[in-house]
Order: structure tokens, then sequence, then C-alpha cells
């Protein structure tokens, strides 16, 4: 038979030809299998690791991770969100080397925080103990803001195999240094944030090799810094609005973290945290990579014209149909599953999965809500909403501790609150999709 004809009837021939006509799918698919390759390796890995180091150790490391995650969210103003959307080249190109300078400076403020209020910090989380670990925070700024910065870049150029290529590294980094730690002796709270700063550093360090290496190793010479400071002005909603609903968003999403490190032991801190990391790596494999080719979609549609209502619910069901069994076994499951894979003392973090698991499935559909919100640019609304629910779990977490006690009661007030402000956020965005769209 001719070459021609098992080229129309192999599968993989098909395959092929559908993704070439399916730009979305096909982008969708490169950060997925770098997602997918990071998570697996990080959760293979997991039984491993959880056995070299004690839930307390999680515990500090979960704190500092979350200190981290909270602040490093202004390290570029937000102005990397907005990299996405000038129509020239040159716009976009100014505003990722605002975020880098912008980092730079976020950097160097929290170092001087650290200095002056490291010790009211440490008390403040109920953790005396983490104040030497707090200087492991602005390294941990700088590299992530280096990180979003050419994230967001590479997805505007479309050039998502080298996001790929990043999520792995960072994944291989993390988990290969606390392995080598932990067989070494290493087995402390340090090695576990060692390891966490070198996912950050070899996951920045690819972006900007491969951004200076297309470039030359110049600078390009549409930069300036009166440019950067009229992008600045003309997306200052980013800094004024979204910078504020990241921040607040992060330190809600973070906040149990910090609640139960004030109220509870570092023991329950770190089950907690591998509850929380175990349901999200899979869950964030799939979403973060529909997310970044959601937005460069949603951007460029609306730049057009096109409707959005249709992408938004396509891609929230598809979503939604992908989360619901999995965490659905978990909810049944949770306590059982976390115990047999990472051991009896491990058993509190299946508790905490099985409360988790409804809050997870809403966040994991989320993603489509937040990149329609973000290219309507409501951006005051975002604000509004995150610092309400932000309020609002505090509160439902405090009921459950007055009345009920803890920790589980008040992680299902903390959980079911969330959830229902979430199926707001969802209604909100599907009727923002559906008005017309304009340039």
């Amino acid at each position: 038979m001719s070459k021609l004809f098992w080229k129309q009837i192999l599968p993989i021939e098909a395959s092929k030809t559908f993704l070439k006509q399916h730009d979305f799918i096909k982008n969708v698919s490169k950060l997925f299998l770098g997602n997918v390759s990071a998570q697996a390796l990080a959760l293979t890995t997991a039984p491993l690791i959880t056995r070299l180091y004690n839930p307390e150790d999680f515990g500090i490391m979960a704190l500092i991770t979350s200190v981290v995650s909270v602040f490093s969210i202004m390290a570029c103003l937000r102005f990397e969100r907005a990299i996405m959307l000038p129509k020239e080249e040159s716009d976009a190109e100014n505003l990722l080397f605002l975020c880098l300078i912008s980092t730079c400076l976020i950097s160097m403020f929290s170092t001087l925080a650290i200095l002056l209020f490291g010790d009211g910090i440490a008390k403040l989380l109920g953790a005396p103990a983490i104040r030497p670990w707090l200087w492991f925070v602005p390294p941990g700024i700088f590299l992530y803001g280096i990180q979003e910065s050419f994230t967001f870049w590479f997805s505007r150029k479309k050039q998502f195999g080298m996001i790929s290529i990043r999520q792995f590294t960072a994944s291989f980094w993390t988990v290969l240094t606390k392995i080598i730690a932990g067989f070494a002796g290493g087995t402390s709270a340090l090695w576990l944030i060692i390891g966490n700063t070198n996912g950050f550093l070899s996951a920045s360090s690819v972006l900007t090799w491969k951004y200076f290496r297309e470039g030359n190793w110049q600078l390009p010479p549409g930069i300036s810094m009166n440019k950067m400071l009229a992008m600045a002005a003309k997306y200052k909603e980013f800094p004024i609005y979204s910078s504020w609903t990241g921040l607040i968003n992060a330190f809600s999403q973070n906040i149990l973290i910090f609640l139960l490190s004030h109220y509870f032991s570092p023991l329950s801190v770190g089950c907690f945290a591998l509850a929380n990391n175990m349901l999200r790596r899979p869950l964030d494999a799939i979403s973060q990579s529909v997310s970044k080719v959601l937005l460069e979609k949603t951007a460029r549609s609306h730049a057009i014209g096109e409707p959005l209502d249709r992408t938004f619910i396509k891609s929230t069901l598809g979503l939604a149909s992908l989360g619901f069994g999995p965490l659905t076994v978990l909810f049944i499951f949770g306590p059982q599953i976390f115990s047999f894979v990472f051991g009896e003392r491990w058993l509190a973090a299946g508790n905490y999965a099985r409360i988790l698991s409804p809050w997870l499935f809403f966040a994991f559909i989320s993603p489509p809500a937040n990149q329609i919100i973000t290219v309507f640019r409501r951006l005051r609304f975002n604000l509004i909403f995150h610092i309400v629910i932000m309020v609002a779990r505090v509160a439902a977490f405090v009921f459950g501790m007055k009345f009920f006690g803890g920790p589980y009661y008040p992680m299902a007030f903390f959980s079911g609150t969330s959830v229902l402000f979430t199926m707001f956020y969802l209604w909100y965005a599907f009727k923002l999709s559906t008005q017309p769209c304009s340039a």
C-alpha cells in the first residue's frame, strides 16, 4: 500500500492534522505536557519525600512558601498580565522590561521589610522560630517576578513549548534537591525551602536565557524609560486594581496556612500543606495550561470583536468534566488514600483533603472566568470581590473555631464559603462574556 494510504488511516497522522487545524488545542497540549511531566514528577516522589521529612518540617516550609506566594504577586505590579494586550510588539516589550525593573525594586523593599519587621512578621504568624527562614522571601519574590514576566511574554509569542520546559525544569530541581538532602541527612525544613528556591531559580534562568539568546544578548532597540512610563500610564489599572486584587486573592488562598499556624501547631500546618499540594498539583497541571492559552485567545478575540460566551462555557464545562471524578473519589476515600500512599502519620492530611475537595473543584473550573474578567478589564469588581471573599473566609473559619473547635470544622466552613463565592464569580463572568465586544 502507498504511504499516502497509511497516512490517511493511521490515528497519529489524523491527530497531527487535527492539532494543526486547532491552535488552541495544540497550545494547551504543549503546556499540558509540561505541566503533567512536572506534576507527575512531584507526585511520584512525594511518598519518598514525606518519609524523609516530618510533618513539622512541611509546616515551616509551607509558611515560608505562603509568604512568598502572597507578596510575590506584587513583584511586577501585575503589569505582566498586560503584556498580552498591546497590538504593537514594542509596547508589549516595554511592558516586559517594566516588569523586570519592578521585580528588582520590590525585592529590595522586601529585604528592607524583613530587616526591620522580621520579628513582628514571625510573631504575627504564630511561629517566632521561622524568623531566620524569612530571608528566603526576597529571593523568592525576585525569582518569581522574573519567571512570571517571561512566562507571559512567551505566552504572547505563542512559544508554549518554552513554558512547558520551564515547568518541568522547576519541578526536577525542586525534588532533586529535597531527595539528595534527605538521603544525606539534611532532613530539616531548611532543605525543603532550599529545594523550592532551587526550582524558582532554574525556571527563571531557563526563560531569561531563552529570551536574551534570541536577541543576541542585546537590549531590544525599542526599549526606553519614556515608553515604559507611557505603558505604565496606559495600563495603570493593573497596579491600581489588579495588583491589590492579586495580593488579596493570594492572601485569601493562603489564609488557611496562616490561620492554622496561628491557632494550631506546625503539625497541622504540615498536614494541610501536603493535602493542599497533592490536590492542587494535578489540577493545576490542567487548569494552568488552559488558563495561559485561554488568555491569549480571549484577548485576541476581544480585540477583533468576537463573542466570548461560547469559549467561556466550553472551557468551564470541559474543566468541570475533568475534575469532578477525581475530586469525588478524594472526598469519599481521602483519609484511606493518604495514609496508604504517604504513611500513617499523614492520616490527618487525608481528612483535610476530603474537606478541601469541594472548594478546589470550583477553584479548578474558575480560570476561564478569571480570563474573561481580565480581558474585559473589570479589575475594580475583581478587587472588591476578593476583599469580600477574604473577609468572609476568615469570618467562616473563626466562626467554626468559636462554636465547634478545630481544625476540621473551621476548615469545612472555610471551604463551603469559598464554594458559594466562586459560584457567584462564575455567574458574573458568564454574564460578562455575553456582552458585545469592542476593540
